[in-house]
């Protein structure tokens, strides 16, 4: 039987993704700043590489990395997460 609990409730938190959203079990939900910042860390000519890996258009990509997607869709962000850079982010050791 499948445990249950709120998805909306936070839980444990990963200290791997500073800032994100934990949903429970393995539901790690990164910020969408911190996807900008990743994706700001990211080489221009390096996105359509990215855009074929993670399954995400690669015009999203652009959109989330200049700001003009300020909240991209769950979805997009787990397919996406998986393959950004860690780097440095705000002072704080991503990876």
């Amino acid at each position: 039987m499948r445990g249950t609990y709120d998805r909306r409730q936070p839980h444990a938190v990963d200290e791997s993704v500073p800032e994100a959203v934990h949903y429970g079990m393995d539901h790690t939900i990164p910020s969408a700043e911190q996807v900008r910042q990743r994706l700001l860390l990211t080489d221009a000519n390096d996105l359509p590489r990215l855009a074929e890996q993670s399954g995400v258009p690669f015009h999203t990509l652009l959109k989330i990395r200049r700001g003009e997607t300020r909240n991209p869709r769950i979805e997009t962000v787990r397919m996406l997460w998986p393959h950004l850079p860690a780097g440095q982010i705000c002072g704080v050791v991503a990876g």
